[in-house]
């Protein structure tokens, strides 16, 4: 987020499950700036966008990590009957928004992992697409 009140930025960071991690603040704020910013201070990325229509006199620009294909395959974690090989072809065939998609949804589908129900393979997971369902 950068400002004409500011002289710099201020950095909001999230983690993989959309929850704020830290702001850093690369600027000298006054005290008011701080306490707006803490007090609006969004705990997850929908109170980001919360925040971005209270504040239209600053700018915010959404930088996304690229997520590698070694980072989905550590996160997923099914590697006794998934093949590397063929998740990584369909990982690379994938568009980034996509990638993040997919790698964001990893949680949420173990957890809802009915008891007894083993994950699906990691390219079968890839090929089904079930994030955007």
């Amino acid at each position: 987020m950068t400002s004409p009140q500011i002289d710099g930025e201020i950095e909001f960071q999230f983690n993989d499950n959309r929850k704020l991690l830290k702001i850093v603040f690369s600027c000298e704020a006054t005290e008011k700036q701080y306490d707006y910013i803490f007090f609006y201070r969004p705990y997850n990325i929908e109170q980001m966008e919360n925040l971005i229509k209270l504040t239209p006199f600053a700018t915010f620009v959404e930088e996304i990590k690229e997520i590698t294909f070694q980072e989905f395959w550590n996160k997923y974690n099914e590697k006794e009957h998934s093949s590397k090989k063929k998740a990584e072809i369909r990982w690379n065939n994938m568009s980034k928004s996509a990638r993040i998609q997919a790698y964001n949804y990893i949680n949420k589908y173990k957890f809802n992992l009915p008891a007894g129900v083993r994950m699906k393979y990691a390219e079968t997971y890839l090929n089904s697409e079930i994030w955007e369902k």
